[in-house]
């Protein structure tokens, strides 16, 4: 008998998709479909024992990896249907935007990144009107901050 564990998804953005079991499982098991799941092409699987979880990477469509899935021996349990909030689809959009983004740039260029260009863009010109005391300060110091909040998750991560 071939061993299938339960698993929902907990979230879900283009290209990544948290895994997490259904019901308690062990190591083992959890460690076995992870193995078994990352034989397959295109597929960067990261077990979180701790938290019962994989987080599954892939380019291919959803359909696709959720069959892979169901052949490595995980059986997908349907979650809950949630009510969506405006901030949580606005999260949501911006993730899968911020995401393909990344993919065509090949990882040069997030929304991070040009939210900073466009901010040193506008203070730049601001400051070329002479707009000086107020909109190319404040936009020269957004961007900073922003440089600022991305090295800080270079170093820490």
């Amino acid at each position: 008998m071939a061993l299938q564990l339960e698993m929902r998804v907990a979230h879900q953005i283009e290209g990544r998709t948290r895994l997490v079991t259904a019901s308690t499982t062990s190591r083992e098991a959890l460690a076995f479909c992870a193995k078994r799941l990352a034989t397959e092409q295109r597929l960067k699987i990261e077990l979180r024992s701790r938290s019962g979880s994989l987080i599954v990477h892939y380019q291919q469509p959803w359909v696709e990896v959720a069959r892979l899935c169901r052949a490595a021996g995980i059986s997908l349990v349907p979650q809950p249907p949630v009510a969506a909030t405006p901030i949580g689809q606005a999260t949501t959009l911006l993730s899968s935007v911020n995401a393909g983004m990344s993919r065509a740039t090949e990882g040069r260029m997030n929304l991070l990144n040009l939210t900073f260009v466009t901010l040193l863009i506008g203070a730049l010109l601001q400051m070329r009107r002479g707009n000086w005391g107020g909109p190319a300060t404040t936009l020269l110091f957004q961007a900073l901050t922003l440089a600022m909040l991305q090295r800080g998750a270079h170093t820490h991560s």
